[in-house]
């Protein structure tokens, strides 16, 4: 008598085996593909906000600008720059801002180690439509703060230009121009003719070098020819 067609009672629980194990192998597989997509796509998200950071901040110091005040510190009370850099910090005024874009703005980039060693870059600012720069003893309220760069290892300021207003006036300057930790403007009456942020984030390193204007004297020099006349 012939067999009825169909499948044994071994051969199910075989094709049930290898389908368990064709599952298996999926979802192992899905799950691990998954994994490594949201870690890339993770890796990818803060790659591109630290790229947008550093043109930001590359496009604000390149916007910095001769901004005259009157010395208040000075027995002169002469005219100066409004430039404060140090090797964490700097103030400046830039006329591309990163909130203010149309007109200047009073900005503050700091430098802010936490509790964990790690370096945030904290972005403060105002706008000049909201307040008019005068003299050194001036007090800026910040009314805009942002964090622009978190977690770095390291990030330090340079800058490099004259020694100060009158070495540069000088025909023949004995000084000339040289790399400095720390720039006031305010002491020297000028602004630098270049800055350097460096970042260090995983033994990795980034530099931003910004030229900035190589003319600022002549402002302070209209500005006592202006006086003169008065």
């Amino acid at each position: 008598m012939n067999r009825g067609k169909g499948f044994t009672l071994v051969e199910l629980l075989i094709s049930i085996s290898i389908l368990s194990l064709l599952l298996f192998t999926g979802s192992y597989l899905y799950r691990t593909l998954s994994q490594d997509w949201d870690r890339e796509l993770g890796y990818f998200a803060a790659s591109f906000e630290e790229a947008k950071a550093f043109y930001l901040v590359q496009n604000l110091l390149s916007g910095i600008m001769p901004s005259i005040v009157i010395n208040k510190q000075s027995e002169s009370q002469a005219p100066t720059m409004f430039f404060v850099g140090g090797k964490e910090s700097l103030l400046a005024v830039s006329r591309t801002g990163i909130v203010n874009k149309n007109v200047p703005e009073i900005f503050r980039l700091t430098a802010s180690r936490k509790a964990n060693g790690k370096i945030d870059l904290v972005y403060q600012a105002k706008s000049s439509s909201e307040i008019l720069l005068l003299d050194t003893f001036q007090e800026i309220r910040f009314d805009t703060r942002k964090v622009l760069l978190s977690e770095m290892d390291n990030i330090e300021f340079r800058y490099f230009g004259w020694k100060d207003f009158n070495d540069k006036s000088q025909a023949f300057s004995t000084h000339g121009k040289n790399w400095f930790r720390q720039y006031s403007g305010l002491d020297r009456q000028l602004i630098p003719e270049k800055v350097e942020v460096v970042f260090v984030k995983d033994d990795q390193s980034a530099t931003i070098t910004i030229n900035l204007n190589q003319q600022a004297d002549r402002y302070l020099a209209n500005f006592y020819n202006y006086l003169d006349q008065a």
